[in-house]
């Protein structure tokens, strides 16, 4: 992925708030985990630190296992070294991560995730088979953030077996029942691979939502998530077939019903690879957006998306949705058919770029299609192949 001087000049400004490469020793993992953190008894005051990677390991433990931490704080105080052994994430579709955790700008990398963690999703009317991967595998109303994820690698897997899958290098799968915030996160040189490794029977409208911060947020009634100083830059090499893919530099999808989500000031890079035909694919700096009477606001970002597929339908059965913002938008219609909530856009910048071998050779302008229906602004929005002069992440 090749980043312009304009960015070069951009991330000048940046590293003072992600300190991306603090000097302090680095621990690396040797596989252990730990049976208690390095300190602290979870208060604001005095968080509980991890120091080592089996420390974080033992939170992961923890949370899995259903040691419940709300609203507990947690203080990262090394950079940590995964060395690439299989990563279980903190969190497992069961069990959530709901508490704060601060990265103090330290780095976790070589975090290699090559096993998907698998539950049951029970809803009201049913209960489907899904799949989470990341660092934080799920969350709930939980603050991340001054964290720095480098040099990771996700292996997704028989995507066939499952109704969902959410993955992504900070976050599989978010539910938001009150307030979440992830901020001033950076995830670099990465790279995701979804494969075919075993036959499956084919489930039913399996659905895949993968990308660098989040895989899927759902925000639920009268809930809020934030999103504010993201900077990713990864890849994505899509081989197995699902009946909907949904892949993202910063959320695969994320979907609001009567609330509302705030992202402002990120930068995504994305290149995918689509080896496959999909019946719904999309792909931008969100995969997708939807809105359910609620209101969602994109503020002060730039995004590249490379791919070898644009925007395109083929004989009515598969399309491909590459747009640099959003791949593709939503708005939901009330059951009387009416439409409210809106979404919110401004100082948004962004292009698709063709891949070696692409089925288009110049790149595309656009940021997102919206729907006929859809309720929205929009001011200072505009494709654009780098960002503009003067764009700063930073907030003023």
């Amino acid at each position: 992925m090749k980043k312009s001087i304009a960015f070069v000049l951009l991330i000048a400004f940046i590293i003072p708030i992600f300190s991306a490469c603090k000097g302090e020793q680095t621990d690396i993992w040797d596989g252990s985990i730990a049976t208690s953190f390095e300190s602290g008894d979870g208060s604001e005051s005095a968080p509980y630190e991890i120091k080592t990677c089996a420390q974080l390991a033992y939170l992961a433990q923890q949370i899995n296992t259903g040691v419940s931490y709300t609203g507990k704080s947690f203080s990262l105080t090394s950079n940590l070294d995964l060395n690439n052994i299989s990563w279980t994430p903190i969190g497992n579709g069961i069990y959530a991560f709901d508490g704060n955790f601060n990265g103090n700008g330290y780095t976790v990398s070589n975090m290699n995730i090559d096993t998907l963690t698998v539950f049951d999703k029970v809803y009201s009317h049913t209960t489907t088979k899904e799949a989470v991967a990341g660092l934080f595998g799920y969350c709930t109303d939980a603050t991340i953030s001054n964290l720095n994820i480098n040099d990771s690698q996700m292996l997704v897997s028989n995507i066939g077996g499952f109704d969902q899958i959410h993955t992504g290098f900070l976050v599989g799968y978010t539910q938001i029942d009150s307030l979440c915030k992830f901020q001033s996160i950076k995830i670099d040189n990465s790279i995701v691979s979804v494969k075919k490794t075993e036959e499956y029977g084919k489930t039913a409208n399996s659905m895949l939502h993968t990308a660098g911060l989040v895989g899927y947020i759902y925000v639920a009634q009268g809930a809020d998530c934030k999103l504010d100083l993201i900077d990713v830059n990864i890849q994505a090499s899509i081989e197995e077939k699902a009946d909907t893919s949904y892949v993202g530099g910063i959320c695969g999808i994320a979907f609001c019903e009567n609330s509302s989500l705030d992202c402002s000031n990120f930068i995504s890079y994305l290149d995918v690879n689509w080896q496959t035909d999909f019946k719904d694919n999309a792909a931008g700096a969100f995969g997708g957006t939807g809105i359910l009477n609620s209101y969602m606001k994109l503020n002060n970002g730039f995004s590249e998306v490379n791919t070898n597929k644009k925007s395109t339908e083929v004989e009515y059965t598969y399309s491909y949705g590459a747009n640099a913002i959003v791949g593709k938008l939503h708005h939901t219609k009330n059951q009387d058919r009416t439409v409210s909530g809106q979404y919110e856009f401004s100082n948004l910048y962004g292009c698709v770029k063709p891949l070696e071998g692409a089925d288009f050779e110049a790149p595309i302008l656009s940021l997102y299609l919206m729907p006929a229906h859809a309720i929205y602004t929009e001011d200072n929005c505009y494709g654009a192949l780098t960002p503009p002069e003067g764009f700063n992440m930073l907030p003023n």
